[in-house]
């Protein structure tokens, strides 16, 4: 678990990382990563989540409400984050970003990665996860890209933007920890596991499905999409 733990953490400065190459002109590349994880979100969803969903809980139907309920709650996160969990950057002065990096915008984004993470310290606990945790590794590489960016887009040191990403890549581990630990969560964890499915379809389709003009990435999204596919379902086959 030391070990899975160290990856949630470091994969939002993984996408920092990357932010180096991708911020000097290359938005292009970007979107690409961002159609990539948005449709290894969506397999893992279909292929594996929901499967599971509806067989653990005796194909209950009524577990579709919350998987509405968990549409709906990004749709609400939204509008404090401004999207910036699915990888939207529109706005490229100082003030715009000081804007889009407001306190509520933080929090909502931290609660977004708290609450995605909640299901996996359950699934720890049954020695299982690995499907769900590496869709949550994947999903903070274009986070951490999007902060990077907008962190140095306002001026901000490399002290403090180490420091600020390292305190939203703690959200991710404390879901999880708080998961493990918190018995009640054992009892509601096919509600949870229902609310992320709603979270991750939302995100997903919303990164796949957006308008671009560029016929070429429409190209690139469709392979993508392929790619991410057929990735997902070789690690549902593996992890089964």
């Amino acid at each position: 678990m030391i070990v899975n733990i160290s990856v949630l953490f470091l994969s939002t400065f993984g996408g920092a990382w990357l932010a180096r190459l991708f911020v000097s002109g290359k938005e292009y590349a970007l979107k690409v990563l961002l159609a990539f994880s948005g449709s290894f979100l969506l397999a893992i969803t279909a292929l594996h989540i929901l499967p599971d969903i509806f067989l653990e809980s005796g194909h209950n139907h009524s577990i579709g409400i919350f998987i509405l309920m968990g549409i709906l709650l990004q749709i609400v996160l939204e509008f404090f984050t401004q999207g910036i969990e699915h990888g939207h950057l529109h706005h490229h002065n100082g003030l715009a970003h000081h804007q889009m990096l407001s306190p509520a915008a933080v929090g909502g984004l931290y609660l977004h990665s708290f609450l995605e993470s909640l299901p996996l310290g359950v699934q720890w606990l049954n020695e299982s996860g690995g499907i769900l945790f590496w869709g949550i590794v994947l999903h903070h590489l274009p986070v951490g890209i999007i902060l990077y960016t907008m962190f140095k887009a306002i001026g901000m040191k490399r002290q403090k933007i180490l420091l600020f990403l390292g305190l939203f890549a703690l959200s991710s581990p404390a879901g999880a920890l708080t998961g493990f630990f918190v018995p009640i969560f054992r009892d509601i964890y096919l509600y949870l596991l229902a609310i992320v499915a709603g979270i991750f379809m939302h995100i997903s389709t919303t990164i796949i499905f957006e308008t671009n003009h560029n016929h070429r990435f429409n190209l690139m999204k469709v392979i993508s999409f392929i790619l991410a596919v057929i990735l997902a379902y070789q690690l549902v086959e593996n992890f089964h």
